[in-house]
C-alpha cells in the first residue's frame, strides 16, 4: 500500500502539489509504523508499543517472570459484498502469546500455519528459555 502512495503521490504532485505531499506524508507513515515488543530480561520490563516515525507510543511494564509462550486457533470469518452476492470466507488461523507470572499475556503473532508459527515460536522461546504450550486442540502439550 506504502508503495502505491508513492507512485500515486509521485503523479498527483504535479498537477496537484498539496494533495500529492499528502499523499507522501501518508505513504511516510505506512512504512514507518511498526508494532514492536521488547523484552529486557536483567531488569525485567517489557515494552509493548507501536513505533511512529521515530516516535513509541506505548508505556513500559514490569514483570516478575516469563511463565510459557502459547499457541491456540482463532476462527475468522471476512465478508465480501457485491452487487449482486455475498461471499463468507472463514479460516483458522494460529496465534501466539506469551504469558507473564502476573497473568498478564501479550499477543505476539498471528499465523495462517500452524507449522510456521511453531517454528518461529520455538526460536523466539528458546532466546527466553521458557517452553511453548499448544492449546490449539483444546488441551495444553508442551512442544
Amino acid at each position: 500500500m506504502g508503495i502505491a502512495l508513492v507512485f500515486l503521490a509521485g503523479i498527483v504532485i504535479f498537477f496537484h502539489f498539496l494533495i500529492g505531499l499528502a499523499l507522501l506524508i501518508g505513504s511516510a507513515l505506512i512504512f514507518t509504523t511498526h508494532y514492536r515488543l521488547m523484552i529486557d530480561l536483567d531488569q525485567r520490563v517489557y515494552h509493548d508499543y507501536v513505533w511512529i516515525m521515530g516516535m513509541k507510543h506505548g508505556k513500559p511494564a514490569s514483570f516478575e517472570k516469563i511463565d510459557y509462550l502459547f499457541i491456540k486457533k482463532s476462527h475468522t470469518v471476512q465478508n465480501m459484498y457485491a452487487r449482486v452476492y455475498t461471499t463468507t470466507l472463514r479460516k483458522d488461523v494460529y496465534d501466539a502469546y506469551l504469558r507473564f507470572s502476573e497473568t498478564k499475556k501479550i499477543h505476539l503473532v498471528t499465523r495462517e500455519s500452524k507449522h510456521r508459527l511453531v517454528k518461529q515460536v520455538k526460536s523466539l522461546a528458546a532466546q527466553l528459555g521458557v517452553e511453548v504450550i499448544d492449546y490449539t486442540d483444546g488441551e495444553g502439550k508442551t512442544l
